[in-house]
């Protein structure tokens, strides 16, 4: 499982109050950051100068051997390196700042970590099949159901048990075709399946035991289903009218 840490850029410089603006210069050039962070002596975080203060300074005309202090920042977003996963996801959610400064246990800057760095972490600790659906999913109104190699379900989105009727306990765990008898006999092209007004999408992955496991997408249908019966109805009530 990716940790945290590994995606963390390391700052192995020192950037403070009294630092000038041609040291500032020379940092951004070599190391291609958008911000850098300030502390004291002790790797306290103390604000952050952003390619915006350091563009400010030369269109002010500041000479090279300026200190940077009067264009910090002093309100930066940090981020502990112990940080949970859920939290770094709300992260990713909610925050318009593009990079963060990362701290560690005792709060002493360690690093940074940009947004798309975030970004990359989510999408590579869900490192397996049923994470990925599950992220991308969870908000699906379409119904999915996972099996490993043994048609054993591992896994069912919340809109599939809206469409079949069944709780979550009820499917984790059993053999597909206990509870689903019939459910992959014959073709495998999407097909209209009756039981959850639904049109059902099969196909196949490799398990990371190089088995082949089930992905079934269920398309609910009962939607139209009604308002189709509600239109059909609608023009039987228009016929009689005409013929009356």
């Amino acid at each position: 499982m990716l940790e945290f840490r590994d995606i963390v850029t390391p700052v192995d410089c020192l950037v403070t109050e009294t630092t000038t603006l041609q040291e500032a210069v020379e940092i951004f050039r070599e190391k291609k950051w958008n911000l850098l962070p300030v502390t004291d002596t002790e790797k306290n975080l103390l604000g952050v100068f952003t390619r915006s203060g350091l563009y400010q300074m030369i269109l002010e005309g500041s000479p090279l051997e300026t200190a940077i202090l009067p264009y910090i920042k002093k309100e930066a977003r940090s981020i502990r390196i112990d940080t949970p996963y859920r939290e770094i996801e709300q992260i990713v959610k909610t925050s318009k700042v593009g990079t963060g400064v990362v701290l560690d246990e005792q709060d002493k800057v360690i690093g940074l970590l940009t947004k798309t760095e975030m970004v990359v972490a989510l999408l590579k600790s869900a490192n397996t099949l049923k994470d990925q659906l599950e992220t991308i999913l969870q908000h699906s109104n379409i119904g999915v159901l996972m099996t490993d190699g043994r048609m054993q379900m591992i896994y069912a989105n919340e809109a599939f048990t809206k469409i079949s009727g069944r709780t979550l306990d009820s499917i984790i765990s059993r053999k597909l075709g206990d509870i689903f008898p019939g459910l992959l006999n014959g073709d495998d092209t999407p097909h209209h399946y009756e039981k959850f007004k639904s049109i059902l999408h099969i196909s196949s992955y490799e398990t990371v035991n190089h088995e082949e496991g089930k992905i079934l997408l269920f398309q609910d249908i009962s939607e139209f289903e009604k308002m189709a019966e509600e239109l059909e109805t609608v023009k039987k009530l228009k016929l009689t009218i005409e013929t009356t």
